[in-house]
């Protein structure tokens, strides 16, 4: 693998270059005599105090000790700057591994004594999340081990696809709760956006026939043959091995076959869905299946995913009273929007599942679940609007101070 930091270096040292050195290009051209060359260069290491301006001044030391006055001074001095970050570079580096341990305790202390008032603050809800994960593990792993090894002599595709969707639900929704638990609100409502998809597609496939899940199944071969695709244009570029030709025309061939049978729409990333939907986009399906109320979270969930203006001064863990460029680390506030979410998503998750494989003991457990997702959003609607009121109280009794 090539490791893609020397490039990152080289650009941010050319960008640089306009913004660094321009007084100095400025100072080089203006002084092309050799002796008063020397002398400027010796007033300006005296002028300078600042950590940049002694870094220079160091580079230039060593030019008039060497005694550089030719032409080429300036490009001399570039070079001699290069070379001077790297060893410098290298040296923060040794200093910094020196001393992290005592700086990683002192780190780890304060996070912790976060994490402890973090706890007592929302351990309320969290404490539901868990209830909630806990009954749905339990029931999807029961219909998994009962049902599923007939999914095949029955060909019931919709089983299997909708008790994949449950596993990953389950895996996701436990990401989001650790995220939760140590702060990171706007993370979890990332994750909350994988859970919402799950939702959504997996309420869309309890309501078609066999075939739509089959074909969703049989999708992963269209998405892995789109990423060897990718893979293969870059691998070079990233030192990584090709993928045979053998392995190549053996997936294309494949894919071809399937959109010979389901049609060319096949190749699109909800092609799946096709023909119930004519406009195959995930808008499509969760209008279908009446769960876009939540597109302004999932609008807000985007957000956290990709770099946008809006995403990098709106966060879920920044009140509106708090001033600064941003978040950049854990916070207590706004974990009720993707904590309250998430129970919802995962509820309506199961309850698809539970629908296709009814039972007594799973429509009771199904209705345990429906109490138990909206007292989850009231648990935290109410952590939400005490950590406000205390914030609130914070600020007016330091504005009489």
């Amino acid at each position: 693998m090539q490791n893609g930091f020397s490039e990152i270096n080289s650009s941010v040292l050319h960008e640089s270059d306009d913004t660094i050195f321009a007084n100095l290009r400025k100072f080089f051209s203006d002084n092309r005599n050799a002796n008063d060359l020397k002398e400027s260069m010796l007033n300006y290491v005296k002028s300078k105090n600042d950590f940049e301006g002694k870094f220079i001044s160091s580079v230039l030391v060593k030019m008039i000790t060497k005694d550089v006055v030719a032409k080429s001074v300036s490009d001399e001095f570039f070079t001699e700057f290069t070379d001077s970050l790297q060893k410098n570079g290298k040296e923060f580096l040794k200093i910094v591994k020196k001393i992290w341990p005592v700086e990683k305790k002192r780190k780890n202390d304060i996070f912790s004594g976060f994490l402890e008032r973090l706890n007592n603050k929302w351990n309320a809800p969290i404490d539901l999340l868990e209830m909630l994960y806990s009954i749905v593990f339990e029931v999807g792993n029961e219909i998994s081990k009962s049902e599923l090894k007939n999914t095949r002599k029955n060909n019931d595709f919709k089983l299997a696809a909708l008790v994949k969707i449950h596993v990953n639900s389950c895996l996701v929704y436990a990401e989001i709760i650790s995220l939760l638990k140590n702060g990171f609100s706007d993370g979890a409502m990332a994750r909350w956006r994988t859970l919402h998809e799950y939702a959504v597609v997996s309420s869309f496939l309890l309501d078609q026939d066999q075939e739509t899940s089959e074909k969703f199944l049989l999708h992963e071969f269209v998405e892995i043959y789109d990423q060897m695709v990718s893979y293969m244009e870059h691998c070079n570029a990233l030192g990584y091995e090709k993928i045979t030709t053998d392995e190549m025309q053996k997936m294309e061939c494949l894919c071809k076959n399937l959109y010979e049978k389901y049609g060319t729409e096949f190749k699109n990333d909800y092609g799946w869905a096709y023909p119930v939907l004519k406009n195959t986009t995930f808008r499509s399906i969760e209008k279908a299946i009446e769960l876009s109320k939540w597109r302004p979270f999932y609008k807000l969930s985007c957000w956290a995913n990709h770099c946008c203006a809006r995403g990098l001064t709106y966060k879920l863990g920044k009140m509106d009273t708090c001033s600064g460029l941003g978040l950049a680390g854990a916070s207590n506030y706004g974990l009720a929007d993707p904590g309250q979410n998430a129970g919802t998503s995962l509820s309506i998750v199961t309850a698809s599942l539970i629908a296709h494989a009814p039972s007594v003991e799973r429509l009771m457990i199904l209705q345990a679940i429906q109490e138990l997702s909206p007292e989850i959003g009231t648990e935290f609607c109410r952590v939400q609007k005490e950590v406000e009121e205390d914030e609130m109280r914070f600020n007016n009794r330091m504005q009489e101070v």
